[in-house]
Order: structure tokens, then sequence, then C-alpha cells
């Protein structure tokens, strides 16, 4: 598989998560607890999340101005829970992940260019 056909589907894997640990206030060290009996470790937003955001959307999404586009910032809770790019405990409500699992191409994020 190439690598620009894997990293979207290395998005996907991830948008689940991004919506679930977005819930936790930026910055914060803690996160919501694994399901029990899952063997899974609790999700840190800061450490599992934002370098995923920040390496795949933040130079379009993120602090610079000069590279922002749909004036749509990730880096920022209130900006992105206001857009609806994330709603808590509701990932098929959440616009980040519809725009990872389209098919439109013109949907697409991040976009193939990318």
């Amino acid at each position: 598989m190439s690598p620009a056909r894997r990293f979207p589907l290395a998005l996907i894997a991830v948008a689940g998560v991004v919506a679930l640990a977005y819930t936790v206030r930026q910055g914060s060290a803690a996160a919501p607890a694994a399901p029990p009996g899952k063997g899974a470790e609790r999700i840190v937003y800061n450490r599992d999340v934002r370098p995923i955001l920040s390496d795949n959307c933040f130079y379009c999404h993120g602090p610079d101005a000069a590279h922002r586009k749909a004036k749509l910032r990730l880096d920022l809770r209130d900006e992105a829970l206001k857009a609806n790019a994330f709603v808590p405990g509701k990932p098929d409500e959440s616009e980040l992940v519809k725009r990872v699992y389209t098919k439109d191409p013109d949907d697409l994020m991040p976009p193939a260019e990318a």
C-alpha cells in the first residue's frame, strides 16, 4: 500500500480516539478511564491525541493565521467544539470523524495533496 493511501487509514484508526480524548480539557494530564475489562491504557490528550492533530491538522487548522483554512482552529478546544469539529462522546456527530471517513475527495481530511 502506498504511503499516500496509508496516511488517511492511520487517521481513521485514531478518529474515534480523538473524539473521545478531546472531551478532556486542553492541557489536562488525565483522561477518562478505559472501559472495564478491556485492558486498554488511559488516553491522555497531550500524549496520545495532540501529537496526531499537530502532525496532521494544525498546519491548516492551528495557531498560524497565515495558513489557517476555513477559519477552523483545532488547537483550541472551545473553537473546535463551537464548530462541531468534535462532539464529546458522539463521534458520529463530529465533523472531524465525518471528514476522515468520507469517500468524497472534496471533503476528505486531510486532503490528498497534503
